[in-house]
């Protein structure tokens, strides 16, 4: 499996809801923490955690969807190179458009894998 990640200027740190898993889209609550983004959300998308909180309230590293570049997040069924990805079901990522697009697919996986996803990419 190839990988391109980009560092520097696309993560924030934020303070958490809820305790977060890795790999999941999250979005930015009124109180200005991130909580699991589900596939009907309210709140803006922000990004993807990097690693798992396990603490109400601690810090979590998040990848900011806006700072384009690659990063991973986990699928909530069968997804293809080149799919569109959009914030679904417990902060995984589908294919089905209920969700905000977080981008798109850069290889082939099935429900509950980890993929590298191109943040951001530009809609048609």
């Amino acid at each position: 499996m190839s990988s391109t990640t980009q560092s520097g200027g696309v993560s924030r740190t934020f303070p958490t809801g809820h305790v977060l898993e890795q790999y999941r889209v999250v979005s930015l609550n009124t109180s200005g923490q991130v909580i699991t983004a589900t596939a009907t959300d309210s709140n803006p998308l922000v990004g993807v955690t990097t690693r798992k909180v396990v603490t109400a309230g601690d810090p979590a590293s998040i990848q900011l969807i806006n700072g384009g570049g690659t990063g991973f997040v986990t699928l909530v069924a069968t997804a293809t190179i080149a799919d569109k990805l959009y914030s679904g079901a417990d902060g995984k990522a589908s294919v089905t458009a209920t969700g905000g697009l977080i981008g798109v697919a850069l290889e082939t996986a099935g429900a509950d894998d980890v993929i590298e996803v191109l943040f951001n990419s530009a809609e048609k």
